[in-house]
């Protein structure tokens, strides 16, 4: 449950790192939709496992897949949704993001904050691109 409300709090602090009094905000909308539009009117393409480097040999063939880092992602292939499988790390009290421990860790961003920052990267040099979706999925 502490990963869970570790995660939810770390993707709140994103949002909301653009949202203080001094940050520059757009003087009109850069789509005239915007006021319309709904969320379940919206498509996004998405990816599973959006981190994912396959390791070698891949343990078995269902895992023998890589996905472009997160950012390449959001350039080139229009992908709008991710999903990240995170870790907690007691030892080193951090949260990691990969599949499976030992079998299958192979990963574009270890640090669940660098996938993070990745996103938010790309998201401050495109502004006025549709939301980017987040699924989290704790598994330890």
């Amino acid at each position: 449950m502490k990963l869970f409300g570790a995660s939810v709090l770390g993707m709140l602090a994103l949002a909301m790192a653009g949202c203080g009094e001094d940050s520059p905000g757009p003087t009109r909308s850069p789509y005239p939709r915007d006021n319309e539009l709904r969320m379940n009117q919206v498509q996004l393409k998405g990816t599973h496992n959006s981190y994912h480097i396959a390791q070698d040999p891949a343990p078995v063939p269902e895992l023998d897949y890589t996905f472009a880092p997160l950012d390449m992602q959001l350039e080139e292939q229009g992908v709008r949704k991710f999903e990240l499988d995170t870790n907690y790390i007691q030892a080193s009290e951090t949260i990691e993001v990969f599949h499976i421990l030992i079998v299958d860790e192979g990963t574009h961003c270890r640090l669940f904050v660098d996938c993070l920052r990745s996103i938010e990267k790309w998201s401050s040099e495109h502004p006025g691109h549709v939301p980017i979706f987040i699924q989290i999925e704790p598994k330890g």
